[in-house]
């Protein structure tokens, strides 16, 4: 996710939020990052008191489902709602710049989701934008997308998930686009 973690924040998730703890911001050195815009469309941030570090939380009314002990959390997060555009493409920015500290020209694949998959008029989907708005600004950028009146989810039904169909018109977005397969077969 674009919003910074650290090893003690990895701890939370796991015994607050119902995570598994992920190491990505780890990584030394990586061949690619993927990412892609779900959680700024869909998740409203909430601000640790302590660190201001910010999180996503699934925006549902039971947030109990998603976390082990609900109290702790309201006690040590303020709600700070959606980010705003700028703020998403702020945090982008910080989160490619991180990952390619040591490997300056990392190419970036992001997924492109679109909310015509799950939600008609939702009001969020100008998020839609942000690879593109990213792509102007950050080199060695490739935008998955999949033409909008061919898109379909992998079941009928509005969700996440693309087709197979779907994934491999992505793909080949990404080599007219001049992405280099061959880093994948390392």
């Amino acid at each position: 996710t674009p919003l910074y973690s650290s090893a003690a924040s990895d701890v939370y998730k796991r015994q607050i939020l119902k995570q598994i703890t992920r190491t990505s911001l780890k990584v030394k050195k990586p061949d690619i990052i993927l990412l892609d815009n779900w959680g700024d469309m869909n998740f409203t941030a909430w601000k640790c008191k302590k660190t201001n570090r910010k999180i996503w939380i699934c925006n549902q009314e039971k947030r109990e489902d998603y976390l082990n002990n609900y109290k702790q959390f309201i006690e040590d997060f303020d709600k700070c709602g959606y980010l705003s555009y700028e703020q998403s493409i702020e945090n982008y920015k910080k989160l490619i710049k991180h990952y390619r500290r040591n490997n300056p020209n990392c190419p970036v694949i992001f997924i492109n989701i679109y909310t015509q998959l799950w939600k008609k008029d939702y009001h969020r989907n100008f998020y839609e934008k942000i690879p593109y708005d990213l792509q102007k600004i950050i080199p060695n950028f490739f935008i998955g997308y999949v033409d909008k009146n061919k898109l379909k989810t992998h079941n009928g039904k509005p969700g996440l998930h693309f087709t197979k169909e779907n994934y491999q018109e992505m793909f080949n977005n990404l080599k007219e686009q001049g992405f280099d397969y061959n880093l994948l077969n390392k």
